[in-house]
């Protein structure tokens, strides 16, 4: 039986470098609990289900010059990281919203 993985690269921006550094932690998290280590107790419930197509990898932008990360994959992993940005878009643009209605 064939694997026809979707190869993919993009670029996500992020609001702060706080931000950047929970979606890596999520990240390192959700790569320990794929190859088999006890799931961190703060791991985001909605992610869970997603733990076993976890096959993309991430790089962090220059928190310097922008806050983001770059998400790739040649392996697969499609279902996982639009799961995984949908969490980071809900939780950052949701505390944006709320500072601009301060």
């Amino acid at each position: 039986m064939a694997d026809y993985y979707t190869n993919f690269s993009l670029v996500l921006k992020l609001p702060t470098e706080a931000a950047q550094a929970y979606a890596l932690e999520i990240h390192h998290q959700a790569e320990r609990a794929h190859q088999g280590d006890e799931l961190a107790k703060n791991f985001p419930k909605e992610l869970e289900s997603e733990l076993e197509d976890w096959q993309f990898e991430i790089d962090a932008d220059d928190p310097a010059e922008e806050h983001g990360l770059w998400l790739h994959s040649m392996n697969g992993g499609m279902d996982a990281v639009c799961a995984f940005i949908q969490h980071l878009l809900q939780k950052f643009d949701s505390e944006a919203q709320t500072r601009k209605q301060l």
